[in-house]
């Protein structure tokens, strides 16, 4: 079940990049909505076991992965991207995925482990808090390839406006803000 769940979110992901064709075998356009399991993923696409990019929730962190470690070691010493941060609080992924509404168009600021990378343009990331919130950074298409810039399990702190309904669903808008990414890795 977990697979099928994975394969329809890389399917729309793909599809949300604009990189799909629906001339060639195997786009979203081509997979009926019963035969998930039959998508064929792209060569050069990156391979993520169904379950990987999950943290279990509450799961009690150990060493250099304790949040507050993570986040200390991506403001400090962290890649900036953009601006970088400059709000000192973030606002909990939970607490804006649970009333949207009210965050729409605000500037916040988030944190969490990388645990998805746009693997079309390199467009946005997914950070996930220890509770298995999960929310996009976003830029523009074509203006930085995060893929360039970092990896999954990595942490990052973003800010920027967010939208409830971007090109991937719920995201923060990078382009007027920033983040900082760190360069400690915890296994997910």
């Amino acid at each position: 079940m977990m697979l099928r769940v994975w394969a329809t979110v890389l399917v729309i992901s793909l599809a949300a990049c604009g990189d799909s064709n629906p001339t060639e075998p195997g786009t979203p356009d081509d997979v009926d909505a019963g035969t998930v399991d039959q998508f064929v993923v792209a060569p050069d696409t990156a391979i993520v076991e169904p379950d990987a990019a999950i943290v279990e929730p509450d799961a009690a962190p150990a060493g250099n992965c304790d949040p507050a470690n993570l986040q200390k070691n991506a403001l400090e010493k962290g890649k900036k991207i953009l601006t970088g941060v400059t709000l000192t609080e973030s606002t909990p992924i939970a607490d804006i995925l649970a009333d949207p509404g009210v965050f729409d168009g605000k500037t916040r600021r988030i944190e969490g482990i990388i645990v998805e990378i746009c693997q079309s343009q390199g467009c946005y990331l997914t950070l996930q808090d220890h509770k298995g919130n999960a929310l996009n950074l976003k830029v523009i298409d074509g203006t930085l390839d995060f893929r360039l810039q970092t990896e999954v399990g990595f942490y990052a702190v973003g800010e920027g406006p967010f939208n409830q309904i971007g090109e991937h669903g719920a995201q923060l808008d990078i382009m007027n803000g920033g983040a900082m990414i760190g360069d400690i890795a915890c296994g997910l």
